[in-house]
């Protein structure tokens, strides 16, 4: 399911490439790439989601800086595992940003929430 150009088209990220996860032909759940903006730049992250569209992990695939690195740790990625759409996504509130690293830990946060909006409207829409 690659829908970049459809996301292109309603104002989202430049890449966006979704995934379904089959085991022995029965739906696992989702993996979606996309790149999101921090401070310096975008970088791209990988969000995976079960079946329920609740998020099993999520990582940064590419951050080519020195400035805003922390958000890669597996101590702030781990923060979003169980999240799903009833969740707010809010540094501070739901989600602990990394000293140093604020702007990306926001952008991080959005693009994860993203990620599973999007996928659960593109699926609902390809169901029809």
């Amino acid at each position: 399911m690659d829908k970049t150009q459809d996301a292109r088209t309603a104002g989202y990220p430049e890449f966006l490439q979704i995934s379904k996860l089959l085991v022995d032909s029965r739906l696992q759940g989702y993996m979606v790439d996309t790149d999101v903006n921090g401070r310096s730049g975008s970088f791209r992250i990988r969000t995976m989601l079960d079946s329920d569209y609740n998020v099993t992990s999520a990582q940064v695939l590419n951050y080519p800086w020195v400035m805003g690195a922390g958000v890669c740790s597996k101590e702030f990625t781990d923060q979003f595992t169980g999240k799903s759409t009833r969740d707010p996504f809010r540094i501070g509130d739901d989600i602990d940003a990394v000293t140093g690293s604020t702007i990306s830990s926001k952008a991080m946060a959005r693009g994860v929430r993203n990620s599973i909006t999007l996928t659960r409207s593109l699926v609902n829409t390809l169901s029809q």
